[in-house]
């Protein structure tokens, strides 16, 4: 996997692949998959230093760990949320909270941060390190825990102390659009026999009342 040394967000995410460029990468939305060969000729044509950082892959679960530090470099608040494909949780397991409290503690990452994990065989590694808070932290909300108030009391002088969810809330997976949840429902269908309904009589034409005549002057 590669990324720019310098990016925004994820942009520039790459997951470097063995297989042959094909009608696979052409079809359907763009991926983030590239043939190693591509990359290596890219490489060689390249007429300027190239800034990437290079990492083995990662598996899943990634672990986004939100941290509230206060400025005296001390944590207030560590809550790990998983994402392992399209399932998300939370977690307080200390293979992901403790390493993420030495970094926010011996760096000084001041107020919010969120730091992120993933693993590399059967141990947990770092990948990232956001300085800011994370687009998620609104997540925190089903472990019944407000964040940004809380680093709002924080940065007006009002400690709040150790932040303690009172709960992990339940898992829960994300989709891409919406989804039907329950199955549809049809009106009820008649399965009973009925009669069927008596023809309605129909008057000959000879036995129609006359029309008068046009132009007749009325008696």
């Amino acid at each position: 996997m590669l990324q720019a040394g310098v990016r925004a967000g994820g942009v520039g995410f790459r997951v470097i692949t063995r297989a042959p460029f094909s009608l696979t990468h052409l079809g359907g939305f763009p991926s983030p998959y590239v043939p190693l060969d591509l990359v290596l000729e890219a490489l060689r044509r390249a007429e300027e230093p190239v800034d990437w950082l290079v990492m083995p892959r990662l598996e899943q679960p990634e672990v986004s760990v939100d941290c509230l530090t206060g400025p005296d470099s001390r944590i207030r608040l560590a809550v790990g949320r998983t994402k392992n494909g399209r399932r998300r949780g939370f977690t307080l397991h200390e293979q992901w909270l403790g390493p993420a409290r030495r970094i926010a503690e011996g760096f000084g990452l001041h107020y919010l941060s969120n730091i992120q994990f993933r693993m590399f065989g059967d141990r947990p590694v770092l990948m990232d390190v956001n300085t800011r808070p994370a687009g998620g932290l609104h997540q925190l909300s089903l472990c019944g825990v407000n964040a940004p108030w809380a680093a709002v009391r924080l940065a007006l002088g009002e400690d709040p102390g150790e932040v303690v969810p009172p709960f992990l809330g339940q898992d829960y997976t994300v989709v891409s659009g919406p989804r039907p949840v329950r199955p549809v429902s049809l009106p009820q269908q008649r399965t009973e026999e009925t009669e069927p309904l008596p023809a309605v009589p129909v008057e000959p034409l000879g036995a129609s009342a006359p029309q008068a005549a046009v132009g007749a002057r009325p008696r």
